[in-house]
């Protein structure tokens, strides 16, 4: 039986370095609390549905979804996310005031595609008709996450 040529010690002090190196590159990655500006919602227009997509992040929680809403969060492996969300009943509409920090996303890794976002807001004032408010990067507010490790 052969021996091996790398000390224990050596073996063991490679292993840290690459667990330290790995933990690293995954806190690099930015946490991100997401509001919506810029909106051009009329006077007395209520929010009923939304649609958000983003490129090259994760959704990684919502932290209140409004009662008599129905929503759903796709994250798809290839680091690009959907939010869809839509009122059941109308007095679930919310003001437009809610889209302030209501999602939180983490940044991917910093590859092709570079991060983007794209989306839509339905607006309504007397819920029999509904307006679509196409979003794109301008619209898009982030403001970091502080995080402990």
């Amino acid at each position: 039986m052969t021996k091996s040529k790398i000390p224990n010690w050596l073996s063991l002090l490679l292993v840290g370095f690459l667990f330290i190196s790995c933990h690293q590159k995954e806190s690099e990655k930015t946490r991100c609390y997401v509001s919506i500006r810029n909106l051009d919602a009329r006077k007395n227009e209520r929010v009923v549905g939304i649609r958000l997509k983003f490129i090259s992040a994760q959704v990684t929680s919502m932290p209140v979804v409004p009662i008599g809403w129905q929503v759903s969060v796709i994250n798809d492996p290839s680091w690009s996310a959907t939010v869809q969300g839509s009122i059941i009943v109308g007095t679930a509409a919310v003001d437009s005031s809610f889209l302030h920090n209501f999602v939180t996303i983490k940044r991917g890794p910093d590859l092709e595609p570079p991060f983007t976002f794209e989306g839509e807001i339905a607006l309504t004032t007397d819920f029999e008709h509904t307006r679509q408010v196409r979003l794109d990067p301008s619209n898009l507010g982030l403001d970091t996450l502080m995080e402990s490790h």
